[in-house]
């Protein structure tokens, strides 16, 4: 059984993947960087692609140290 310690980042890591242009860090990022929205859903969707993947990863490799 996953512990609840390990189990709510890994929910966390995988949600992050699927952000959404209503979250308010996409338009200040597009905003600010003078990007079109098109562009701006690429790059968000790329990087929150890169971040959850490497969140995941991450948790997953400290899980095996602290559960054992």
């Amino acid at each position: 059984m996953i512990d609840m310690a390990i189990g709510s980042p890994f929910f966390k890591g995988g949600l992050i993947m699927v952000s959404h242009a209503n979250d308010s860090d996409f338009w200040v990022v597009t905003n600010f960087s003078g990007m079109e929205p098109q562009g701006g859903y690429r790059t968000q969707t790329m990087m929150m692609l890169l971040v959850g993947i490497v969140s995941i990863l991450s948790i997953w490799v400290a899980s095996l140290f602290l559960i054992g």
